[in-house]
């Protein structure tokens, strides 16, 4: 008779479950983080482009176009930072579980529990699926305050605006 780790310790689930909850918590909290970083960002891209965007506005460029480039800019660098920050935690990920994480100085305590002193992280590829939609939605939502701003542009006031 064989059993799992689930029938042998019902702690465990409660454990993962735990884990999971706590990963959505950081999740939130990062995402919260990037939507005032690119809020940020925008925000001065559109402020330092004022006359600029009058000057398209002027020429006849629709408020839509306008605010769709804003958009489209901030969703082009949110595509463009999400694949550079996932690929090189691809391979950090990689490389750790070629070398293995060393921590024998724990050994006493670990071998309490049935591990091992050296640890190889995995992550599973829906992680970052997950993660990648998480960027998308945020990338969107941020950019949605910064392009109604520039919208509210009069094009003779920032033609004007030195």
């Amino acid at each position: 008779h064989v059993e799992g780790y689930w029938e042998l310790s019902p702690d465990i689930r409660l454990y993962e479950t735990q884990l999971g909850t706590s990963f959505t918590i950081f999740v939130v909290i990062f995402m919260l983080a990037l939507i005032f970083g690119i809020i940020n960002t925008m925000l001065m891209a559109v402020l330092e482009r004022t006359r600029e965007l009058g000057m398209l506005m002027s020429v006849g460029m629709n408020k839509f176009r306008v605010f769709a480039m804003i958009v489209l800019e901030t969703l082009l660098l949110g595509v463009l930072s999400a694949t550079v920050g996932m690929s090189l935690g691809w391979l950090s990920v990689r490389r750790l579980h070629q070398v293995g994480i060393d921590l024998s100085s724990f050994s006493q305590g670990l071998e309490q529990f049935g591990m091992s002193t050296i640890i190889r992280p995995t992550l599973d590829s829906s992680l970052y699926v997950q993660l990648a939609l998480a960027v998308l939605i945020t990338t969107v939502l941020a950019s949605l305050y910064p392009a109604f701003k520039a919208i509210r542009l009069r094009p003779v006031e920032a033609v004007r605006k030195v």
